[in-house]
């Protein structure tokens, strides 16, 4: 493994266990065992190094995201599947990750909001629109807004991640969020879809090792 990627895989690893703001580059460094000085040989500044691990982070979203949507599935079931990993891979992190991030680091900010914005806009709304297409929703759903208050619950669940998850199973949690809720967009015929998928969110998402085969850099 090459020293830069390292670097990038620990930090991911740090970032998500303890947020942003107070790990520096020496706490880095110090569990990489190397000076800080190997650090800055690589990565300008902290947020040299965040903007790459978001780049990492966005591009491993995007791979898994395009590995289900070319599946022969149906679109709930595709859907679902892309709203299960998401779910599993934020409840992996500290919820300070995103907070901090959006308050103190505005580009990888900005490349997490794209990511985000890309879900809703290329991926769950013409799913949804697939969906109803082919019959699966009730004719007055209002797709557009559906998508809207998935964001919100998304949302909710970082701002609220101690109350959730601290306090509810991760299946629980995700099936009072997102499976009952895509419940009353269906009609009747088609809840049995609902579970079709293993909900099981223990353990943790193999982000660090999967996006560890995603880097061609030869530094």
């Amino acid at each position: 493994m090459n020293g830069k990627w390292k670097i990038q895989r620990e930090a991911l690893l740090l970032f998500s266990k303890y947020g942003l703001r107070h790990l520096s580059m020496d706490d880095i460094a110090h569990r990489l065992s190397i000076s800080k000085k190997t650090i800055y040989k690589h990565f300008r500044s902290k947020e040299d190094l965040v903007i790459t691990v978001m780049d990492q982070l966005k591009d491993y979203v995007d791979r898994m995201t395009r590995q289900i949507l070319q599946s022969n599935k149906n679109p709930i079931v595709k859907l679902l599947e892309i709203y299960a990993h998401r779910f599993h891979l934020l409840i992996q992190f500290n919820p300070a990750f995103i907070l901090e991030l959006q308050k103190y680091y505005p580009k990888p900010t900005s490349l997490y909001e794209s990511m985000i914005e890309n879900l809703q806009y290329q991926v769950m709304e013409p799913l949804l629109d697939e969906a109803k297409e082919k019959g699966y929703l009730d004719e007055n759903v209002d797709v557009a807004l559906a998508c809207t208050i998935h964001k919100i619950l998304f949302d909710t669940l970082v701002n609220h991640h101690d109350t959730l998850v601290g306090e509810h199973t991760a299946e629980k949690v995700f099936t009072h969020f997102f499976l009952r809720n895509i419940a009353g967009l269906l009609k009747t015929e088609y809840l049995p879809m609902l579970y079709e998928i293993n909900y099981a969110f223990s353990g943790s998402v193999n982000v660090f090792v999967n996006t560890a085969s995603l880097s061609s850099t030869k530094d």
